[in-house]
């Protein structure tokens, strides 16, 4: 009977010491870890963003063999997801909460065997050189009194060395996917499926093309505020054919929507390009200018050996109205790559 009654006290005495340990411990973890990788904040943002790159370069997926991942309906934005499930670490759920394109990206992690939940976060600094400084950081909440245990773990030492293994994978990933040709850099990005509203044109003479993308965004616009469709990006010229003999061009206009209307107008296009990855050239400058990038990147789809469907897409980042300077002008050309 003593025996028990010394046990008794002396749980008593532990727990009592755990209680008042809650009492003085902290009861948030914020761990993360930062680097500069060799590429503009828009390439790392995408890259991150799209969940389906995260097999290439997540530590865990490297480390974990038994993990197997499922995604959700959406691979990349808000609400974008994939479940996990491991015989090393549990099983649990990934989703992107929020972003701030191309600076910021909150997500909210299950863990499921564990019954909380964490907040991660990725914080993306353009550096002013091409490069970009990356955090990659989690936080979570530990109740009390269970946050008396972080007096005796180090999560900073648990957690951290996988972010920096992470972000080591991340940059070696971004930075083999671009080359540089005739100073123009050449990226392959994951693409997937998308949508447009566009006007399209076949045999449109060149000195037509201003005019006419004008009149074609007007419209798509138009259309667009009267059924309350917000656009998806930035406006797209798609090519389908260009002659230099002719100096004619098969064109089409377009937005990016979410997801093509139920009815559209005669006027009006619906159009959904897929590929499973992309060919990609910053550009910066007037338009006059921007067939040195398709150069560019028709040489280096001959380098390489590999085929691009149609349409040649150029994505206009850059509002001349608001933007005076032409040298600032960013035109995104992208091609995308056969099936």
């Amino acid at each position: 009977m003593k025996i028990l009654k010394t046990l008794l006290l002396i749980i008593a005495v532990l727990l009592a010491i755990f209680l008042i340990l809650g009492l003085i411990a902290p009861r948030k973890v914020d761990v993360s870890r930062e680097l500069v990788i060799n590429a503009p904040v828009e390439k790392v943002f995408g890259t991150v963003n799209e969940l389906k790159t995260w097999e290439h370069w997540s530590p865990w997926r490297q480390k974990d063999s038994t993990l197997k991942v499922t995604y959700g309906e959406k691979t990349s934005g808000e609400g974008a997801s994939y479940s996990w499930t491991s015989e090393n670490s549990g099983s649990g759920k990934y989703t992107i909460a929020k972003v701030n394109p191309p600076h910021e990206l909150i997500s909210a992690i299950q863990f499921e065997m564990q019954g909380n939940e964490g907040e991660g976060y990725w914080e993306f600094e353009e550096q002013g050189t091409g490069s970009t400084k990356v955090q990659w950081g989690l936080r979570f909440d530990m109740p009390y009194p269970f946050n008396a245990m972080l007096l005796f773990q180090d999560m900073d030492g648990a957690i951290g060395p996988d972010f920096e293994l992470g972000l080591d994978k991340l940059k070696a990933y971004i930075e083999e996917q671009a080359e540089m040709i005739n100073d123009l850099t050449v990226k392959k990005e994951p693409w997937g499926k998308k949508h447009y509203l566009a006007v399209r044109k076949d045999g449109a003479k060149w000195e037509e093309i201003p005019n006419l993308m004008s009149a074609a965004y007007a419209q798509i616009g138009a259309f667009l505020g009267q059924n309350g469709i917000t656009p998806a990006g930035p406006p797209v010229a798609l090519y389908y054919a260009w002659n230099e003999e002719t100096q004619t061009t098969d064109m089409a206009p377009a937005m990016p929507v979410a997801e093509l209307p139920d009815a559209i107008p005669e006027t009006l296009a619906g159009i959904t390009l897929e590929a499973d990855s992309a060919l990609l050239i910053d550009y910066y400058g007037d338009y006059n200018g921007i067939g040195a990038a398709h150069e560019a990147m028709d040489a280096y789809l001959k380098e390489h050996q590999l085929r691009h469907s149609t349409p040649v897409m150029e994505i206009y980042m850059t509002d001349p109205g608001s933007e005076q300077d032409a040298s600032q002008w960013h035109t995104q050309v992208v091609y995308l790559l056969e099936l």
